[in-house]
């Protein structure tokens, strides 16, 4: 996945629009896409947006965003 892929999903302007994998590459299953990530108050969340979206705090809503950084990555891992 690239980081302009990563954009697609994360940028604000993708809530509501891009849900399923297809539409960010037509070669991926047409499934939902469901997010996770890091609180908006953790610096993972500040480092995340600014490197992938080019703006800190700047991301689509989520499905969870545990206070923990280690519960996150144990979800996504």
């Amino acid at each position: 996945m690239t980081v302009a892929e990563l954009k697609k999903i994360w940028e604000p302007a993708a809530q509501g629009k891009i849900t399923r994998w297809n539409q960010i590459n037509p070669a991926w299953p047409d499934e939902s896409i469901k997010l996770f990530g890091a609180d908006a108050d953790s610096g993972t969340y500040d480092y995340f947006t600014e490197a992938i979206v080019g703006k800190a705090k700047s991301s689509r809503r989520i499905s969870l965003n545990p206070e923990n950084d280690n519960v996150w990555l144990t979800a996504c891992g």
